[in-house]
């Protein structure tokens, strides 16, 4: 958890501004598109609390969401189209509208450790409202954020809390193995 410790020194450096500058990495990270908010999660938990810190990381992970929805929308959609008209089956997912690519959506979401950036790219490429999206991200974050939270709570404290952490990410490793195996 050594990045954690630092992004959570850093963020304290901030202040009281420390939330909206936790909030703003948050956004810089998910515009990346590929690098893992877990270290975010991880300080937000170390400096605030785990509560607090689920709740900060929360938001910040929707308004990443929502900047890169839209950066990735005005950047990319035209290019990536032509791209996409090649292959049928991608062609057909980002033609989904609705209540179809928004369950698709919230389904990505559910996925702990997942690169947001992936699904927002996805999202943004797609014929998804803004309001599909958000809401899908919105409640869709919400399991995912709450195992980061868990999980870094526990790496912060492994030593009182070794067996739940042993414990969860044993059951995690057992749902990727069937999700695997069914070809979810």
């Amino acid at each position: 958890m050594f990045e954690a410790d630092n992004i959570a020194a850093f963020l304290q450096t901030w202040g009281y501004l420390a939330l909206p500058a936790s909030l703003i990495l948050s956004i810089i990270i998910a515009v990346a598109g590929v690098l893992p908010s877990i270290m975010v999660t991880a300080a937000n938990v170390l400096l605030f609390g785990p509560g607090y810190g689920f709740l900060i990381s929360w938001l910040g992970e929707i308004l990443g969401a929502v900047v890169s929805f839209y950066l990735y929308r005005a950047g990319f959609k035209k290019p990536f189209r032509n791209f996409t008209a090649k292959y049928p089956r991608v062609q057909k997912i980002m033609d989904y509208e609705g209540k179809k690519i928004g369950l698709l959506l919230f389904q990505a979401r559910l996925l702990p450790f997942m690169p947001s950036g992936i699904v927002s790219f996805a999202g943004a490429m797609s014929r998804v409202s803004l309001s599909v999206f958000f809401l899908s991200t919105a409640l869709g974050k919400i399991p995912s954020l709450f195992i980061e939270t868990f999980v870094s709570y526990d790496l912060i404290n492994i030593s009182q809390n070794w067996l739940r952490l042993l414990l969860t990410l044993l059951s995690l490793t057992g749902l990727f193995l069937i999700f695997k195996s069914k070809k979810f």
